[in-house]
This record gives C-alpha cells, structure tokens and sequence, in this order.
C-alpha cells in the first residue's frame, strides 16, 4: 500500500486538500450551532440516496458535516480534540495520504448509503479517524470526563470494542458500514498493527522469562548448583543465565565458569 500511494502522490499529490479535516470539522460546528436555532437543517445534511435520486445532490457531499448529537458543553471539548487529532494526523500522514484515508472512507458510507437505499452520517468514519491518530501517537494522554487522564492506546481499544459490539447489535447497513471503515483502517495500518502486537507480546514473553528467572535467583529453597563444578551458593556465588543455551528456564553458573560459558556462546 505504501509503494502505491507514493507513487499516486509523486503524480497527484497536488491535488491534496490541505487541512481536510481541519475544513470539515469547522463545518460541523457552523451546522452544529446552526441546529440550535433552525434544527431541520440537520435533516437537510444526512445522505439519503432517495433525496439525492431527486436532485439533491449536495447530500453526498453535506452529510461530512452532519454535527455529533451531544451537549453544547461537552461538543465544545470535543471539537478543541478533534482540531487536534487533525492538525496530529496531518502531520503524521501527510496532506495527500489524510485525504486518500478519508475520501475512501467517505466513497465507503456513499457505497453502502446506496446499496441498502439508507440515509448514513459518517459517525463510524470519525471513530476509525481516532484509532488512526491513537495508531501514531498512543501515548497521548486526554482527560476523560475532563478528570481522569487516559492514553489514546486505551481508548482505541474500547473504540474498536464499540465497532465490535456495534457490528453485531447493529442493522446490517450498520455492518456494511463498519466493515468497510475498518478495512479503510486495516488497508492503512493493518501491517503496523500487526507488527506491533507482535513486539508487545515478545516483550510480555520476554517479561515473564525476567520474572521467572529473577524468582529463581531469589527463592532460596531453589537447589542452586553451578552445571560446571557443582558449587553450590554455600560454597560460590552463582548466578542464573538464561541465554540463548542455557533456554528460557535458565541454569546455574558459578562466577568462576559463567564468563567462559558466556565467551562460547559468543563465538
């Protein structure tokens, strides 16, 4: 994917629109406030695919800027966060590859909005927007309820946690809908993803073999007997390895022997 969109941006990449997002979540405010006093205009927003059979073509374009329903209070705070996810995901993706991530999931709910003949907002885009900026920068800390401080890391799980439950609770317009985000999300960050699980569960294996050995090497009703001479702690101090030869339960070494051992292992 990344030799494809290389190649698309070193041919297109001018056609980027910068700060994408930064545009479209200022139009959802405009609209969100709009709403207070005139609240019909938010029906006027959703893409409905019978509207735009009608001439209403502006829906496959508006419906971007369909506001969350919250309170005014808490539409504040998040606004302020998602001007910050734009300008962190901008920065991380690049103007051209943001775009490319949002129109394909934009294409996606239009896809589907047509499919089973259903009006959509793209409520699902949004939450795959967040799990990409928590995939750059995990440990980004926000207040939850603004009190408890939480990393993006932990909340990209209980977002995808959502999605799940979503896809399973939800119709099957729903299901298309959070399927074809989440592919949008795995086309873009499926490999790291992936590599990254994959470092987190080497270092807990890693983490266990360290706590296990360090157990050994404290437990004193261990028989701690070097595999050289046969010293025992009484007689030396021994020392517990746990390399590459001696396995991840580990054996015992005197200090005496354990820099030779150590030396072949090199070799």
């Amino acid at each position: 994917m990344n030799w494809l969109l290389s190649r698309l941006e070193k041919h297109i990449g001018w056609l980027a629109i910068p700060r994408l997002l930064h545009v479209i979540f200022a139009l959802q405010a405009v609209t969100y406030f709009g709403s207070l006093a005139r609240p019909y205009i938010l029906e006027r927003l959703v893409l409905s695919p019978d509207a735009v059979r009608h001439g209403e073509w502006w829906r496959l374009i508006s419906f971007n800027f369909y506001p969350m329903d919250m309170s005014l209070i808490f539409f504040v705070f998040v606004m302020m966060f998602l001007f910050l996810m734009a300008g962190g995901l901008e920065s991380a993706m690049g103007s051209f590859r943001l775009n490319v991530f949002y129109f394909l999931g934009m294409a996606g709910h239009i896809a589907v909005a047509f499919f089973f003949n259903q009006p959509v907002i793209p409520s699902y885009l949004y939450l795959t927007l967040f799990l990409a900026f928590a995939s750059f920068y995990p440990d980004f800390q926000f207040l939850l309820f603004f009190v408890l401080p939480v990393k993006a890391k932990w909340m990209a799980w209980l977002d995808g946690a959502y999605l799940l439950w979503q896809f399973f609770q939800g119709d099957w317009t729903d299901r298309a809908v959070i399927a074809l985000s989440a592919a949008n999300y795995l086309l873009f960050f499926g490999g790291a993803f992936v590599r990254g699980t994959a470092v987190q569960w080497d270092v807990m294996k890693k983490r266990a073999v360290f706590a296990e050995a360090s157990r050994l090497a404290t437990d004193v009703s261990v028989n701690k007997r070097c595999v050289t001479c046969g010293k025992g702690a009484m007689e030396a101090d021994i020392r517990l390895c746990t390399c590459g030869q001696c396995g991840p339960d580990g054996k015992f070494w005197c200090v005496e022997h354990v820099p030779e051992h150590l030396k072949k292992g090199l070799q």
